[in-house]
């Protein structure tokens, strides 16, 4: 028997390898589209079985009174002993657009949706029709696009549910906002958002449980867990009706939390000059990320205390005062950091500057024309984190909020013992007060520690 040639028997060897990698990966294919049908499978019976549900008589719940956040008045110490210097608008040069990675949104709705979506009615039975209707069409490649945007701009969830709702705006006509609910219950969903509508007379509304309490805002109370409404219209303060469970494949409430390095439209700077003896700085901000911030729903506090900053406000804040402090000791930066806080802004509350209470964010201090103790309290605690490393809590008096800092020295002054550490108090609305210096009306008054 003859032997092959050693490069016949190489080319063979390489045939054969080809042969059982173009079988592997067509394995490998294989397995991934039978997976892909399994799960639009599970899908597709999920929707079938929750439309079966929606059929079902639902039930009404009782609205509940909104919690209020308690209003923080005026300071009664004396403020601002010198002129407030003012807030000068100045010229900024152009700023390159940061790329936001956000596909045609009329483009994504012509492929899902050729026609305005209508609802027919809004009773259970037409309401179960529509998510069957809505489920029958090529909503997932909508839906992964969507979350896909959501991830790359690391936006927070009440980001993506307005991108919903402008979506549902685009997708029904203007005046038809029963179907635009309904569009955005079944997107959220889909989304795997814990979501529900309800109907309250002749109106939809959308119910959103979220991961914190939101004040000023009607709810239900379903099985414990509070379920926020959100309508177009001023609902009526009927019975509000609703199905008796959750779509099975959504579970996740809405987080109000921000995630760093969220991604808006730079198409619109905002520029302000902030100045008190020692700093001057010149702040801008997002105009896009202002809009987002004018639709949150009031929060608990640590949502707006665990905020990052824009990179708009980073960059533009945070080396002027980074040189102010520069060479200075931790106690010395800290109380150049106050001061500032203290006099370079002008003091409202937000029953003076809005008519109703507005916790801000970081970037809201440098955008208004005034903010207020709260307001005061986060920026300097972003401050104090950011270029000191130090912990730092907000102190809420129920009628004022101040902070306090944990120093890695021992220093006298108004101070409380937190998990066994010294954090002295720091009040960014009690003017000219250095560190550990409490409003002497808040001495002996117990605040609840904000983390």
């Amino acid at each position: 028997m003859k032997r092959l040639h050693p490069l016949l028997y190489f080319l063979c060897l390489l045939t054969t390898s080809l042969l059982q990698g173009q079988s592997l990966q067509e394995e490998y294919i294989h397995f991934a589209q039978k997976q892909q049908q399994e799960y639009a499978d599970f899908r597709r019976k999920e929707n079938e079985a929750f439309s079966k549900f929606l059929q079902k008589d639902w039930t009404g719940y009782h609205q509940e009174n909104p919690v209020e956040r308690p209003a923080k008045p005026s300071p009664k110490e004396p403020l601002l002993t010198q002129k407030h210097p003012g807030y000068k608008p100045v010229d900024i040069p152009k700023v390159v657009d940061r790329p936001v990675n956000n596909p045609s949104s009329a483009q994504e709705k012509d492929e899902w949706l050729k026609e305005p979506f209508i609802l027919s009615g809004i009773s259970e039975k037409e309401i179960a029709y529509a998510w069957e209707s809505l489920s029958q069409t090529s909503y997932e490649p909508f839906i992964r696009h969507s979350l896909q945007m959501k991830k790359e701009n690391h936006w927070c969830d009440w980001a993506y549910v307005l991108f919903i709702r402008q979506l549902a705006d685009k997708l029904c006509r203007e005046s038809d906002n029963n179907s635009k609910i309904i569009i955005q219950m079944f997107l959220l969903c889909q989304s795997e958002y814990k979501v529900r509508c309800g109907r309250s007379g002749d109106q939809l509304v959308l119910l959103i449980p979220t991961d914190c309490m939101l004040y000023n805002k009607m709810y239900l109370n379903i099985d414990n867990e509070k379920y926020f409404i959100f309508g177009y219209e001023t609902y009526n303060r009927q019975p509000v009706y609703t199905f008796q469970k959750d779509f099975d494949l959504s579970s996740r409430k809405v987080s109000m939390y921000i995630l760093p390095g969220q991604t808006m439209s730079a198409e619109t700077l905002y520029s302000r000059v902030y100045s008190n003896r020692q700093i001057t700085i010149n702040a801008n901000t997002n105009k896009s990320l202002i809009d987002l911030y004018k639709e949150y729903p009031q929060c608990d506090f640590s949502v707006y205390l665990k905020a990052p900053a824009s990179q708009e406000v980073s960059l533009s804040v945070l080396p002027s005062l980074k040189k102010a402090i520069h060479g200075k000791t931790t106690k010395e930066a800290a109380g150049i950091l106050l001061h500032f806080v203290q006099t370079a802004f002008k003091y409202q509350t937000d029953q003076q500057q809005f008519g109703f209470e507005k916790p801000f964010f970081i970037d809201e201090c440098f955008y208004y024309p005034a903010c207020d103790c709260e307001d005061r309290a986060v920026l300097y605690a972003f401050l104090i984190r950011t270029l000191l490393n130090l912990n730092v809590v907000l102190l809420d008096y129920l009628q004022h909020i101040a902070t306090a800092v944990c120093f890695d020295e021992n220093i006298p002054g108004d101070h409380l013992d937190i998990d066994g550490k010294r954090y002295m108090i720091c009040d960014p609305s009690y003017i000219n007060a250095g560190i550990g210096m409490a409003m002497p009306a808040l001495k002996n008054t117990e605040a609840k520690i904000i983390r």
